[in-house]
């Protein structure tokens, strides 16, 4: 494993460290009168590359190194419509990262003493079922509560307009999908629930305590709810990619509230992460809760703390969230061994592509990431090796293999956009090498990486595997 030395601060206050070049570039973004080819490097190609492939409309990015901003920089369009160029105070909607702001919002009422983080959801929301009386705050932060994940279900849609009585009721007619903490699994429920208690911990609402205790003294003047009601400056439009070609997103959205309905800019985001470099906003043991793994009631413990997945890739610590919504991708990465963090947004709503994108970028600037750097590890059951590998030769020639597939995995593999990916994979050239460089245990069953090697191309593919050893989920997590 590489040794780095940890560096403390992620980096300084957005305003001391862009000085003048944050000037110029806004200025010139904003009156989109410099080009991407003028300021023509490296990323700038790599970006360009991953535009074209995926036709992704309009994207920003902001890369801190060192305790500074390296890369501050929007691309394409905020809208195609109207041919709005996309800047750096383009806003988005970021998704899932709002969960970040959600449980910072928690630990601040923590530290007043407004909430108690192992108080059941009862003592804030009396009128939660008896079903919930096991569920505490923590619970609902770490996603090992049980509450069903209400996105996806009838009855939740933004039109509704519920409120927590409503939401409360919608929700507590499903049962728990397992005990408080005996597993893991992403759950939008509990953030929501969480912004509810939020509002009753601080006698403000959700929007009205954000606003006050960290969008206004952090400076994020851009951040806020997406609602489509509210008209505000610089809204991008969201678009989807389906049958060949661009398209706008369907707007019978899901009302997604604490669990991801704010809209950011890329640079309040730097000045998110700055907030985060020291211990003026939260406390050092505030912070220390956040990244710290869920505990399950095994013992065992999950990755994934307060707001942010907690990762080792290659032996590289890392913090991130990705968010999703209707035309909109986001990722938010910290690598706090090197001091890095990347931010990207995007335009179009292809799953987990601004993760895709900004994991590709990392390795311009830690070449270690490199997938031909892995070394295979031997496999404990080598039977999968071949079996995997004829699934996705499978795939590569255009066919879903029956009875390998869990009925969600076989919907997933069905969509236009993951049989596009796969026809552009099978372009490359042969499948040859297929190794597998990691294996580990989950909840439910393996997670399992496998580098292919088609064509000249290295490419990780992630397999879940249930305990029914039938493939739940088949993830191409990287190309080279």
């Amino acid at each position: 494993m590489l040794q780095r030395r940890v560096v403390s601060n992620w980096c300084m206050v957005i305003d001391k460290y862009i000085g003048k070049y944050w000037v110029l570039l806004w200025w010139v973004g904003a009156m989109g009168m410099v080009t991407v080819d003028a300021l023509a490097d490296p990323v700038d190609a790599y970006i360009r590359q991953q535009m074209d492939r995926y036709h992704v409309p309009g994207l920003v990015l902001a890369v801190l190194q060192g305790g500074r901003v390296v890369k501050l920089q929007g691309y394409g369009r905020a809208s195609v419509e109207h041919d709005v160029p996309t800047t750096v105070n383009s806003v988005f909607e970021i998704g899932s990262i709002s969960k970040q702001m959600t449980a910072a919002a928690i630990l601040l009422l923590v530290e007043d003493g407004q909430v108690d983080l192992d108080a059941s959801i009862h003592t804030y929301i009396p009128e939660s079922p008896p079903l919930w009386q096991g569920v505490t705050i923590r619970h609902l932060l770490t996603h090992t509560s049980g509450i069903k994940n209400y996105t996806g279900l009838p009855g939740f849609e933004l039109s509704r307009r519920l409120n927590r009585a409503g939401f409360v009721h919608e929700l507590s007619t499903y049962p728990l999908d397992f005990a408080p903490g005996e597993h893991w699994a992403y759950s939008n429920s509990g953030y929501n629930l969480l912004g509810y208690i939020i509002g009753q911990g601080s006698g403000l609402s959700y929007w009205s305590f954000l606003k006050k205790r960290l969008f206004d003294p952090l400076g994020m003047a851009s951040t806020r709810d997406r609602d489509l009601i509210d008209v505000f400056p610089h809204r991008v439009t969201g678009y989807e990619w389906y049958d060949e070609m661009l398209q706008g997103r369907d707007y019978n959205l899901t009302d997604l509230f604490a669990a991801g309905a704010m809209v950011s800019t890329v640079s309040d985001l730097v000045k998110w992460n700055a907030a985060l470099s020291t211990t003026d906003f939260l406390t050092a043991d505030s912070m220390k809760e956040m990244w710290k793994p869920a505990r399950l009631n095994n013992g065992e413990t999950y990755p994934y703390g307060f707001g942010w997945n907690i990762e080792e890739i290659r032996g590289i610590r890392r913090l991130r969230h990705n968010g999703q919504t209707a035309g909109f991708s986001s990722n938010f990465t910290h690598y706090p061994d090197d001091n890095m963090t990347i931010i990207i947004l995007c335009n179009l709503g292809t799953i987990d592509l601004a993760a895709w994108i900004a994991h590709g970028l990392a390795k311009h600037y830690l070449p270690e990431f490199s997938l031909s750097r892995v070394i295979p590890i031997l496999a404990s059951q080598p039977a999968m090796i071949r079996r995997f590998k004829t699934v996705v030769q499978d795939l590569l020639e255009g066919s879903i293999p029956g009875g390998e597939f869990t009925a969600e995995a076989r919907l997933s593999l069905a969509l236009d956009h993951t049989e596009t990916m796969y026809r552009r994979l099978d372009s490359y050239g042969a499948l040859s090498k297929f190794e597998l460089i990691s294996e580990s245990k989950r909840p439910l069953g393996m997670r399992l990486y496998y580098r292919a090697a088609i064509g000249e191309r290295l490419v990780l593919f992630r397999f879940d595997v249930s305990d029914g050893t039938r493939i739940s989920s088949l993830i191409v997590e990287e190309e080279e």
